[in-house]
């Protein structure tokens, strides 16, 4: 299994001037500085490396799998005795395509008609309808690819205390700036529950 980032989020999570009140800071100086601590507190926290194991923002990704899954596959899912799969980094948003290698080595594409979505899933997933099956695919890695959109539509959606935390995690290094710190690990049971556990 890989996961590629196709497009990162057109924004942060939290913004510069949410997290200048946090800190209490006023001047201008240590925008650059704020912004970094920003971006690598919400990465400590996001995507396949992160904590959590979650998207914050909508952003899109590839999964690549060498086959569908079958049962006993980490990313297998099922639903009335129809297969499925597991999507990484919820919340899940939207599938934009499911493509595979055939038997042959010719590229194709999944119908969508013949699969639901299911975003409610924390991950969420996909299944196929029924009488429908996955295809088989060419024996060679990465035979399989989806393209899938994840993340809180807005900032405004993500909980509250991802927010917090990722506020808290900037104004714990920037205090501290000179040692050049990170968070001290049991910082990250803040946000606990929204620790991704597939």
């Amino acid at each position: 299994m890989a996961l590629v980032l196709v497009t990162k989020p057109a924004s942060e999570v939290v913004d510069l001037h949410d997290v200048k009140l946090h800190v209490r800071v006023d001047s201008q100086h240590d925008d650059e500085l704020l912004n970094r601590l920003i971006v690598s507190s919400r990465q400590s926290l996001e995507g396949p490396e992160g904590w959590l194991g979650r998207a914050l923002m909508t952003q899109h990704w590839d999964l690549f799998l060498d086959r569908f899954p079958l049962p006993g596959d980490r990313h297998y899912a099922e639903a009335f005795g129809r297969p499925g799969l597991w999507l990484p980094l919820p919340p899940l948003q939207s599938v934009t395509s499911v493509s595979y290698t055939d038997a042959a080595g010719a590229p194709q594409t999944v119908a969508s008609s013949d699969y639901v979505v299911d975003a409610k899933n924390e991950p969420g997933r996909i299944v196929m309808k029924a009488g429908k099956s996955w295809p088989s695919t060419a024996e060679e890695l990465n035979a399989v690819a989806v393209r899938f959109v994840a993340g809180y539509v807005t900032a405004a959606a993500v909980p509250e205390k991802i927010l917090t935390w990722i506020k808290e995690s900037v104004a714990y290094r920037f205090e501290r700036r000179e040692a050049g710190v990170g968070v001290p690990a049991e910082f990250f049971w803040q946000v606990a529950d929204y620790k991704v556990a597939w």
